[in-house]
């Protein structure tokens, strides 16, 4: 057989002969088969179940009680993901397993996310790849079975009467259960992680101590021994001790079963006292007191007793309890009852009693024999009851508050490690609940804040000593990055531990940034628009009525169209402002601000004898902004259009006059042909169409401009109105050549994007077919190595085979990344922040040092500048041999700015600097560096190399000041926009 051996599936201590089934989906059956037979050949416990789908998948899980499911992600009918995601909707919590092609790290969250238990790659060494997956499996499945046991071993000890705990064979609590925990006065987090002997007194440690050497002799004991409260008293406890061991027989630790038998001891003391002293005692107590001989007949209760059962001495006495209380022998107490009578044995019961009018109540009763028949004390516990009920309510709201709040919770004990945390925190910090256990909350405080609240943490456990509550600091999380967050903290009372609550405030900071730059480059438009902008408040009457409206505030260019300062009308109401007796429009403004309806309208106004053209909208009821334009000149200009063009004979374009009533005053010749065409073709109505929109703008008082189809021809009409004479100017204008211009534009526009649309399916669905196709070939190359021996000669030939799977995925991602070259949309991206997005995903950086000096700068470019900055990073890991620096910074002069990428490695010599660029040069594919020239062009820039060799690659991109579209090519954050 081969050395490839997968991975040993005994370090995961699973029972071997226990069958596992595994349930195997993926769309590619070669794939499938060759998986089923490496898993089955190396792991003989394993049985696998394909399915071609996730439909036969879901029939498979009908009638197969399945341990585990391993799937790929992408599908025809349905992908890994919403298979996962239709599974934890039904709260099936079977271990889910997603094994697919080389992925995405976001594919990888959102899986886990929704519940998946792995996700591993299935592209790479076999020997690798189902050894990985094979140990995935095991541990997986003991897992999930560990979990069911543990489940119903919590569920049954929960709910039992007496003390149980579990205790490491160091002597460390691991589990204790309510009852425990209450019977010694702690919570259950105070005795978890102790040591047991924390409820033994110093003076019986030698005796526990010996106790435990006959313990692992015998492997169970029976112990009457007094433990220890919080309080410091001592309470008789009775202690079942056991030995639990694993499966090969070896101590794993012990188990105890603790009883209260205070209440016993009491009861052996007052039978040891005389009758009459007893009986004294019994009268008087508050406790219910009674006797029941051995024929189930009272003999003596007292008048608690009475007073509990709501009777009288004389309905009990002399009666049996059958008599009294008839079906009691069916009930739970009376088998207690019966067992006490006739084992002779002291039973402590709770009961809860029904009254004849539905009243209900609880009573705590302890059982024991006497000569007599059995003694019965009686306490009434209803309202303790009560206040457990409202207790154990109290801790579930501390609980869900604890682990649901929208906040970081964590408990720090004195010596600054985690007592709990909450999820959020987790997520916070990026470790698990198991793994802050070996952390302090030191490790995640930037040295700055360190000391500082080093102090407050001791100040805070002395008394006098002042610490603020809440402030900020630097967060450091398990990735290294930092977060600024506000942190509240207090000591909890009676201990010296405290609870923390601490927010993230990265994103509110961001947020507040973003908003004070929206704020900025509003005033900055706000004050530099070519047009007027005024910002108005309605005043309303008495009666709720607008009568007027204030002016809040302007730009510069409202003070130059209307020659108004600024200073001189905020605050003032419109009259008061433009000198008026009525305010200037208002019908239309307070429209527009009631119904939020914004309207454009050009009008006269008569005061300064100017035409405006005024677009108003709302900003809230009540409130509203108008942006207006002086037309003056215009209007003057349309004015001497309309004169001019009174009678246009010689124009080689229709031009027609038509009235109000529809009526033709003037045509052209040009004209006259249209009319001529339209009233000969029936199926067109030039003339009426042309009529219909005169009319409509002299009624309107506003102009149009409308396209009409004549005969093989398209033309364009203007529709200019002179109110004043009551006709309407059509002015028309043949656009038949530049309309079939526009469609073959249209077209050609369309047909290249279908055809990059066709090309990025086709090149996404080949990657994913031949990956799986060459996963198959992986499998079978692997089975094969693994039925030869291990000098065969063909071992050799199927060693050399191996390689060349890894560089054909590397070749798939290479050309994934040209599939979106010059796809997606130019926008304006942070440098620094992309810099840093690409050094995230390298993930073999070492010790280099990464600098980037490129804060504040944003170029115009696309979401593949990132691809950019990885394959420069990995140019110099790959080839730099010994780079231990990396620098990304940029330079500004006249022509625009140099963004330089350099490293300190061995540089590249002047025969290569002008091979590098072209594809297919070097020693993998050839087309990094050639895809980073591509990028440039794209974006309208140019790369060359210009370090020196032996000193360091180095890499200058030149950007230019603007695009080719005349947009900004890079903007610096001093820059104004």
């Amino acid at each position: 057989m081969s050395s490839h051996k997968l991975a040993d599936k005994k370090s995961v201590d699973i029972d071997e002969q226990i069958l596992i089934l595994v349930l195997h989906v993926d769309d590619e059956t070669g794939f499938l088969d060759t998986t089923k037979k490496i898993l089955e050949m190396n792991a003989p416990t394993l049985h696998v179940y394909d399915a071609a789908s996730v439909n036969e998948a879901k029939q498979i899980l009908q009638t197969k009680k399945i341990d585990i499911i391993i799937s790929d992600y992408e599908m025809p009918d349905e992908s890994g993901l919403e298979f996962l995601t239709e599974l934890r909707k039904t709260k099936t919590n079977t271990p889910f397993i997603l094994f697919t092609g080389k992925g995405r790290e976001e594919i990888a969250i959102e899986a886990l996310n929704i519940g998946a238990d792995g996700y591993l790659n299935k592209m790479g060494k076999p020997a690798t790849v189902y050894g990985q997956l094979v140990h995935s499996i095991y541990s997986c499945v003991k897992a999930k079975r560990s979990e069911d046991e543990l489940a119903k071993f919590k569920t049954i000890s929960d709910k039992a009467g007496y003390g149980v705990m579990l205790i490491e064979l160091n002597g460390n609590i691991i589990y204790a259960n309510e009852s425990l925990a209450k019977m010694h006065g702690y919570a259950t987090n105070e005795l978890v992680g102790k040591n047991h002997l924390i409820l033994h007194t110093k003076k019986t440690h030698t005796y526990i101590e010996n106790s435990k050497k006959q313990l692992f002799e015998t492997d169970y004991m029976v112990m009457e021994e007094k433990h220890l409260k919080k309080d410091g008293t001592l309470i008789p406890v009775l202690s079942n001790i056991s030995i639990i061991k694993d499966k090969k027989g070896a101590p794993s630790f012990v188990a105890v079963i603790v009883t209260d038998i205070t209440e016993k001891k009491i009861a052996e003391q007052n039978l040891k006292a005389s009758e009459k002293r007893l009986r004294t005692t019994l009268d008087t107590m508050l406790e219910g007191c009674q006797i029941i001989d051995y024929n189930w007949r009272y003999i003596y209760v007292n008048d608690a007793t009475v007073k509990h059962g709501r009777t009288t001495k004389k309905k009990l006495l002399g009666k049996t309890m059958m008599e009294v209380y008839p079906g009691i022998e069916e009930t739970k107490l009376f088998s207690v009852l019966r067992r006490c009578m006739q084992e002779r044995t002291t039973k402590h019961v709770e009961n809860e009693f029904t009254y004849p009018n539905g009243e209900k109540s609880w009573f705590e009763l302890r059982i024991q024999p006497v000569p007599e028949g059995i003694f019965i004390l009686s306490i009434d516990i209803t309202e303790r009851k009560k206040a457990e009920e409202t207790v154990k309510l109290s801790e579930e709201w501390y609980k869900t508050i604890f682990e649901t709040t929208g906040t970081s919770m964590c408990i720090i004990e004195e010596e600054k490690t985690f007592y709990l945390v909450n999820r959020e925190f987790e997520k916070l910090s990026g470790y698990s609940q198991k793994e802050l256990k070996n952390k302090k909350w030191t490790d995640f405080v930037t040295p700055k804040y360190l000391e500082r609240m080093k102090k407050y943490h001791e100040a805070r456990r002395k008394n006098g000593e002042p610490a603020p509550k809440q402030y900020t600091f630097d967060f450091i999380n398990k990735n290294g990055q930092i977060k600024n967050v506000m942190l509240r903290v207090d000591v909890i009372p009676g201990t010296k531990k405290s609870v923390t609550s601490i927010i993230d405030l990265t994103d509110r900071k961001i947020a507040q940034e973003k908003v004070k730059e929206s704020e900025r480059i509003f005033r900055r438009l706000f004050e530099n628009m070519q047009e007027g902008v005024a910002i108005h408040e309605i005043m309303y009457d008495e009666k709720g009525r607008p009568e007027n409206y204030w002016i809040l505030d302007v730009n510069k260019k409202f003070e130059s169209i209307l020659s108004l300062k600024k200073n001189n009308i905020i605050g003032k109401s419109s009259t008061e402002a433009y000198k008026v007796k009525e305010p200037p429009f208002l019908e239309i403004y307070s429209k527009v601000s009631e119904t939020g309806k914004p309207v454009h309208f050009e009008e006269y106004f008569q005061p300064m004898d100017k035409h405006f053209s005024i677009s108003a909208f709302s900003i809230k009821k009540g409130r509203f902004a108008t942006v207006f334009e002086d037309i003056t000149e215009r209007k003057k200009t349309e004015e001497k259009i309309q004169s001019l063009a009174k009678f246009p004979s010689e124009n080689p374009n229709p031009v027609l006059r038509i009235q109000k009533n529809g009526k033709v005053l003037f045509t052209n010749k040009a004209a006259e042909s249209v009319i001529s065409e339209s009233k000969q073709d029936k199926k067109h109505h030039t003339l009426k169409l042309i009529r219909k929109a005169a009319i409509d703008c002299l009624c309107s008082d506003s102009a149009k401009e409308i396209e009409i189809s004549h005969r093989n021809k398209i033309f364009s009409f203007v529709f200019a109105p002179i109110t004043d004479w009551n006709y309407c100017n059509v002015y028309g204008r043949d656009i038949t050549k530049l309309k079939k211009a526009e469609k073959a534009l249209t077209d050609a526009v369309a047909e290249s994007a279908l055809v990059n649309e066709k090309l990025s399916v086709v090149g996404k669905l080949t990657r994913h077919d031949v990956r799986n196709k060459l996963s198959v070939v992986a499998g079978n190359i692997f089975i094969a190595k693994e039925l030869l021996p291990p000098d065969h000669d063909a071992t050799q030939y199927l060693k050399k085979a191996e390689p060349a799977f890894e560089q054909i995925d590397h070749i798939f991602e290479r050309a994934k990344i040209y599939e979106r070259l010059g796809v997606d949309k130019l926008s304006y991206i942070d440098v620094k922040k992309n810099c840093e997005e690409a050094l995230a995903i390298i993930d073999n950086l070492d010790n280099i040092k990464v600098v980037m000096d490129c804060r504040g700068l944003t170029v115009y470019a696309d979401s593949l500048l990132e691809q950019l900055f990885y394959n420069l990073i990995d140019n110099s890991i790959k080839h730099g041999e010994n780079v231990s620096k990396i620098r990304i910074y940029y330079k500004e002069n006249k022509d625009g700015l140099k963004l330089i990428y350099e490293d300190n490695g061995v540089g590249i010599t002047k025969a290569e600097k002008k091979k590098i660029f072209r594809e297919g040069y070097g020693k993998g594919t050839g087309i990094g560096l050639r895809m980073i020239q591509m990028m440039c062009s794209i974006y309208d820039w140019t790369i060359q190399e210009t370090g020196k060799k032996g000193k360091g690659a180095r890499f200058t991109i030149m950007i230019p000041k603007k695009t080719k579209n005349g947009k900004k090519a890079y903007i610096l954050s001093s820059e104004e926009n």
